[in-house]
């Protein structure tokens, strides 16, 4: 498994020929992103909250443990050996930074260069970990 981190423009011009997944974030209110999918694509997953560290008000809306477990749900749907996880965000800096670091920790031991080349969201990436050692715990 592999991991991209898009912004919304390049997942929006995405043309994989691999199998592939697209965790797919946007900006509360924004507009949906269109997410060109062909035969290679295993799915779509599509989620809305904003680049919060903490929640400041109550009409934030931020990644919530209930993210991190539809996040964890859909890989397990669709990974497998040679599958390329793409996951953006608006900017393709922070919150699809932090999903795919943490995925990339969880899933291969590794997530140096997320944070060599962006900007991972803190919140999201601890509380993705968190969903993921507790699900392990489990098993």
């Amino acid at each position: 498994m592999r991991f991209l981190v898009y912004s919304r423009l390049q997942a929006e011009r995405l043309d994989l020929r691999e199998p592939h997944a697209v965790i797919s974030i946007r900006e509360p209110g924004s507009r949906v992103p269109v997410i060109p999918e062909n035969e290679f694509c295993r799915g779509v997953l599509r989620l809305s909250f904003h680049d919060l560290l903490r929640v400041v008000d109550s009409t934030d809306e931020p990644f919530t443990a209930e993210h991190a477990e539809q996040i964890l749900e859909f890989v397990d749907r669709v990974a497998g050996d040679g599958v390329t996880l793409v996951v953006h965000c608006e900017a393709g800096i922070s919150r699809s930074a932090g999903v795919a670091a943490a995925l990339s920790r969880s899933f291969l031991g590794a997530d140096a260069s997320f944070f060599e080349n962006y900007i991972p969201n803190s919140l999201i990436y601890g509380m993705l970990l968190e969903a993921w050692r507790s699900r392990a715990a489990r098993r």
